[in-house]
């Protein structure tokens, strides 16, 4: 979005406005922060923090702190023309950031609510396919956290797009040997 709106900016300039009322479309995310209140994850000790009343909430006094959100790096992007790959990197001890003081305050479903506004406001009939790569021993901590979690609960991520560092290597390495 940030890339976006700074490639623009001199004549497609994208406004809070615009941002809010994309958020806002009934097959978007109009529902969202009912979801995330409601989630229960099944055989998981955690849930989500109680939500702030700003969390999520796109009255007209936060449509700039969400223009501004949506403004937040993604690590890796690909893009086709059919789908828009959005990825989360994370190495070591790595978890998924969470601020309370933010609109889109959980990380992946920021990426994710940014990506999928993106493609809504340039009118793109492209699918927003999430993934995460993270470290071999440390692919079954990163699928049981809330934030994972509720987003395979929402049909946004599939488990099996929950990737290790040695996956994509030999993804590389096999499509390097096939070129």
């Amino acid at each position: 979005m940030r890339d976006h709106i700074h490639q623009t900016a001199k004549d497609d300039k994208i406004g809070a406005e615009e941002i809010a009322a994309s958020y806002e479309k009934p097959d978007l995310f109009q529902d969202l922060r009912e979801s995330i209140h409601n989630f229960r994850a099944k055989d998981f000790p955690y849930n989500f923090w109680p939500l702030q009343p700003h969390n999520y909430n796109v009255s007209r006094e936060n449509w700039q702190e969400l223009s501004s959100n949506t403004q937040a790096e993604i690590d890796i992007v690909l893009e086709t023309p059919s789908y828009l790959f959005i990825g989360e990197a994370k190495y070591e001890e790595d978890g998924f950031e969470t601020y309370g003081s933010a609109v889109l305050v959980h990380q992946l479903i920021r990426e994710y609510v940014i990506a999928r506004v993106l493609v809504d406001l340039l009118s793109h009939n492209r699918q927003v396919v999430p993934f995460i790569v993270g470290s071999s021993d440390k692919l079954a901590s990163l699928q049981n956290t809330v934030q994972a979690k509720f987003m395979i609960r929402q049909g946004w991520l599939k488990k099996e797009n929950i990737l290790s560092w040695d996956c994509i290597e030999n993804l590389a390495s096999s499509g390097a040997n096939n070129a």
